[in-house]
């Protein structure tokens, strides 16, 4: 699906879809995250995509609970959006179960004027050629706007750190 995020040719987004894979690389994507969901006056969804193990499933099926792993992410995406909170944004979370590649793009692409934000760890280009990143896989299905943010970008400092955004 094609999202036109333009209203009366401005850029308009209703809300920031962070997608992170709870590492410590992802954090500063969540921080720039944070700022755009500031500056647009829009809530930021702290999002995470995963494919439970047989193991998992079969708690969860049988004992009907929740999986170690699963209580585990949901752990770390509330601690991730309270760190974002602290930034003054309206934060909520949002666990998918799925392939990040396929789960990702098409819950963004589901909400009102996405921005997709997405950490990348920046892996070797032989890495990328063979099995390709859940970033870039990302990037290629979404059909709203995305911003990556890689492992050497720095921490935002200022209002806004943005010269120039290609779109």
């Amino acid at each position: 699906m094609s999202v036109n995020p333009l209203q009366n040719g401005q850029l308009a987004i209703g809300c920031v879809v962070f997608a992170t894979d709870l590492s410590a690389v992802s954090e500063i994507a969540g921080l720039y995250a944070a700022m755009l969901a500031q500056h647009f006056q829009a809530e930021l969804i702290v999002t995470n995509a995963f494919i439970p193990s047989q193991s998992a499933e079969e708690v969860e099926v049988l004992k009907q609970r929740p999986s170690v792993d699963r209580i585990e992410k949901l752990r770390k995406l509330e601690q991730t959006a309270a760190s974002l909170r602290s930034q003054g944004c309206n934060v909520r979370t949002q666990l998918l179960e799925g392939d990040p590649s396929d789960r990702i793009p098409a819950f963004a692409d589901a909400q009102a004027r996405p921005l997709l934000v997405l950490g990348t760890h920046g892996g070797s280009s032989l890495g990328r050629r063979i099995i390709g990143s859940t970033a870039e896989r990302c990037l290629r299905r979404v059909g709203s706007p995305a911003i990556t943010v890689g492992p050497r970008v720095p921490a935002p400092g200022g209002a806004n750190p943005f010269r120039t955004i290609l779109y």
